[in-house]
């Protein structure tokens, strides 16, 4: 199974922190948030992910560094605990395991449906169309001064059940992103030395398997 987790899209590091009084009411949040989504056109960063299994056992820490291109181009490159790639080109997943010397190939939109947190966090959909937004926080903030919301998907089928979003209120920046699943697992992705249109050629999202790997379709 593809990881849900790998559908995020973040922007800035972390500034300085703003009083729960400087936040607007949550419509302006959210109308806030798409507007920056729908005025970046792509993204680079590193970034630490780990994922929680239910009762809150750790099971994956890993780390690497992800692009992201509008609509619907992503690559991840893991460089930590184990070298892995995968890559959304428009049209297929694949999925590169080097130690396994094999390859996934998936239709995109098999993968990720309409709906999932793909459609917004990668450009495609619209906050409001797909998730039923909240504050999470009834003072809004956190202890670092980070606006917190919890979204819930209207489509109610999915694997996804909740997303929480930690939002930078002076970037409108989302440097954190919480993905609760319906098995009650959680994976938590945070991103750091981020560069935000900076014109990532398509190239970068093309992937020709290696010589002497399987390809699994």
């Amino acid at each position: 199974m593809i990881p849900l987790a790998l559908v995020i899209f973040a922007f800035f590091a972390l500034a300085p922190a703003a009083a729960a009084a400087d936040v607007p009411p949550l419509q302006q949040v959210v109308s806030r948030l798409e507007t920056v989504y729908r005025e970046t056109a792509d993204f680079s960063a590193h970034f630490s992910q780990e994922t929680l299994l239910p009762g809150g056992t750790a099971a994956e820490k890993s780390s690497g560094t992800v692009a992201i291109k509008k609509p619907s181009k992503m690559r991840w490159n893991f460089s930590a605990p184990i070298s892995q790639e995968i890559v959304l080109d428009g049209t297929h997943v694949w999925i590169y395991q080097p130690d396994q010397k094999q390859v996934v190939k998936r239709r995109q939109a098999d993968a990720f449906p309409p709906g999932s947190a793909t459609n917004f966090l990668a450009g495609i959909g619209r906050l409001r169309e797909d998730f039923d937004p909240a504050f999470a926080l009834e003072n809004r903030v956190n202890q670092h001064g980070n606006i917190l919301l919890r979204l819930i998907p209207k489509q109610k089928d999915l694997t996804l059940t909740r997303v929480m979003l930690e939002v930078d209120p002076k970037s409108w920046a989302v440097i954190r992103v919480s993905l609760h699943d319906s098995a009650r697992g959680t994976t938590t992705i945070r991103f750091s030395r981020i560069a935000m249109n900076k014109g990532i050629p398509d190239e970068t999202f093309r992937f020709v398997p290696p010589k002497g790997v399987t390809v699994v379709e």
